[in-house]
């Protein structure tokens, strides 16, 4: 149980530092930010298409299974490669999408928040503070997606930065089960 709890906590403040890092670079660069996000995403596409295309042909399969396969490939890699060729085109749906990821971080957040309630951790109002703010700053991300990449990318820099040093913290003091501490005391 030791080494999962320090390889658990170890992925947790890695976590951390890795979102406070990312916040902090889409706060200082939020149009270059946007633009490489979507040609990541892009790529991400293409080379799913491709490997879609791949396994339509190798895989022993119905025809019925394979035409959806194909098709399926179709749909990820013309938008992959629309995004590569143009990502300033697709950020406005990027924002969409990641204004629901920073919503649906902040329901967890503030499930994570009700279980330490439940288990009389007095440290719980000021996560469940912290997710319901990253959960209004998601629905901004979200409703600024036709609005603005600078505003939406900002937005998100600071859903980033906040759920970074919460992960962060939650990782610094997280307690070992087996000295019998408890999450956060």
């Amino acid at each position: 149980m030791g080494k999962l709890f320090k390889r658990t906590r170890a992925t947790i403040i890695l976590s951390g530092v890795l979102l406070l890092a990312l916040g902090v670079i889409a706060a200082a660069l939020p149009l270059a930010a946007t633009d490489l996000a979507c040609t990541v995403v892009g790529w991400a596409l293409i080379v799913g298409g491709g490997i879609t295309i791949v396994t339509a042909f190798v895989r022993p399969g119905d025809v019925l299974s394979d035409q959806a396969d194909l098709i399926i490939a179709g749909v990820e890699i013309v938008p992959g490669l629309i995004m590569v060729m143009d990502p300033s085109l697709f950020a406005q749906w990027l924002w969409g999408f990641v204004g629901l990821y920073i919503v649906l971080t902040g329901v967890d957040d503030a499930f994570e928040a009700v279980d330490l309630r439940g288990a009389r951790n007095h440290h719980w109002t000021w996560r469940l503070a912290v997710a319901i703010f990253t959960m209004v700053l998601g629905v901004l991300v979200f409703l600024a997606t036709y609005a603005s990449h600078t505003l939406g990318m900002m937005v998100a820099a600071l859903a980033l930065i906040l759920d970074g040093a919460t992960e962060l913290v939650s990782g610094i003091r997280l307690t070992d089960p087996d000295k019998g501490t408890d999450f956060d005391e």
